[in-house]
């Protein structure tokens, strides 16, 4: 059975000042809007990692949910580039042709909040790519190795609790593979938290290694007024992830991370 390579992308947040939007951007109406200084520096290390060698060599592109912002209806549009949601998913579609054109194409649907409801952008953008479109949480095989595919991983708020999160959704999978499934889940794959999170189990029944991730996004910040107080805890992690898949068996699990300077919060002088 060949080999193959993934690429995975999870929250793109197409639209959100704090994340992806193309340096300039005219509405349907004819207005002309400017990226964020966030944005400029997100768009170029998008760009900068659509060449990466990793990335190029890829066959096949997962949508792990929240490829764009939403309507951001909590705070009435204040933090958005746009809020028409087909804008926002045009403007995500033309990111991300160029790299899933020629390849197999996958996903699944992210947030309710940022995909919009009952029009969800994320299916959109996945079969208006001609991929496959899971639902809101889907299995698939690569290679002979079975991926589970989730937006979100459950709770766990703080950075130093959410791989205890995805070991809970380890222990469940176990548990379904034991009464539900007639076939062993090779790799578990998350999105939602922005943040890079790695965890490696075996099977009970066979020893055989089990990878769980989380994606890292391209969201530069949470920006949840209600959180303030406890934003160093939502520091998030910007990029995406390469997995290797080859006779079954998960073989390379390659992150690509950038940083964005300049979002540390200002100390005041007393």
């Amino acid at each position: 059975m060949p080999k193959r390579r993934t690429l995975w992308l999870a929250d793109l947040h197409e639209s959100s000042i704090f994340g992806l939007a193309p340096p300039e951007y005219t509405t349907r109406e004819g207005k002309t809007i400017g990226a964020t200084p966030v944005q400029k520096i997100l768009d170029a290390h998008w760009h900068d990692l659509m060449e990466d060698e990793d990335v190029q060599s890829c066959d096949s592109v997962a949508l792990v949910g929240d490829m764009t912002e939403g309507n951001n209806y909590h705070e009435f549009g204040r933090k958005l580039t746009t809020p028409d949601l087909v804008a926002q998913k045009n403007l995500s579609l033309q990111r991300l042709r160029p790299i899933c054109e020629g390849r197999d194409v996958f996903g699944i649907s992210g947030s309710k909040y940022h995909r919009g409801s009952p029009y969800d952008s994320d299916e959109a953008i996945i079969r208006d790519l001609g991929g496959q479109y899971l639902g809101n949480y889907g299995y698939i095989n690569i290679a002979g190795c079975i991926c589970f595919l989730a937006h979100k991983a459950g709770g766990a708020k703080l950075q130093q609790t959410r791989a205890g999160a995805l070991a809970k959704n380890r222990a469940l999978m176990t548990l379904a593979e034991h009464e539900e499934l007639d076939f062993p889940v090779g790799l578990m794959v998350y999105g939602h938290w922005h943040e890079y999170q790695l965890i490696e189990s075996t099977w009970p029944k066979t020893g055989e290694l089990r990878n769980i991730f989380c994606c890292p996004g391209f969201k530069a910040t949470f920006d949840w007024d209600k959180t303030a107080g406890t934003s160093f805890a939502f520091k998030t992690t910007i990029g995406l992830v390469v997995t290797e898949i080859e006779d079954g068996r998960v073989t390379w699990v390659q992150p690509k991370i950038r940083t964005v300077q300049g979002l540390c919060p200002k100390v005041h002088e007393l």
